[in-house]
């Protein structure tokens, strides 16, 4: 017996939010996709050299992991184009470019199914306004509480 749970809505209980990115080069869409891996700052802060190679490799490795590989294929299908990260962050741009970037996002997320975003919003404050993010992204968004902003205020107080 096959479990069917594609009609279960999503729901991501712990995300940070987004900021709007209509056109990425294909670096910077692994910056914004991949799971960590560091960054420029990131290596200059361990001791290693920021030049070309170690930010090819920086590259590399981020597009080298199972997660990286799986997305691209799947939006390469979804697209229509080739496999490969610069024709996904070509497509992807177009698509924005001809649908309008909050329509665009919304249909993303539904059609992965997300229904909600349980979003840290982050501390101190907001990167980005908590009514542009809800704006953009046509699903749930449900704000986490940070007691961090609490604690200085209480401190501030003194």
């Amino acid at each position: 017996m096959r479990l069917d749970l594609s009609e279960v809505p999503i729901v991501d209980v712990h995300c940070h939010p987004y900021t709007r990115k209509d056109t990425l080069s294909a670096d910077e869409f692994t910056n914004v996709t991949a799971f960590g891996g560091g960054s420029a700052a990131f290596l200059a802060e361990g001791g290693i050299v920021v030049d070309d190679a170690a930010l090819a490799r920086l590259q590399w490795a981020k597009r080298d992991t199972v997660y990286f590989r799986h997305m691209i294929h799947r939006l390469s299908v979804y697209y229509g184009c080739a496999p490969d990260v610069e024709a996904v962050a070509v497509a992807r741009t177009n698509a924005i470019s001809v649908e309008g970037y909050a329509p665009y996002n919304t249909r993303m997320l539904k059609m992965a199914g997300i229904a909600t975003l349980v979003m840290d919003f982050g501390y101190p404050v907001p990167n980005i306004p908590v009514s542009q993010f809800c704006a953009e992204t046509g699903v749930e968004v449900v704000p986490i509480y940070r007691i961090e902003v609490l604690l200085a205020e209480l401190l501030a107080t003194d």
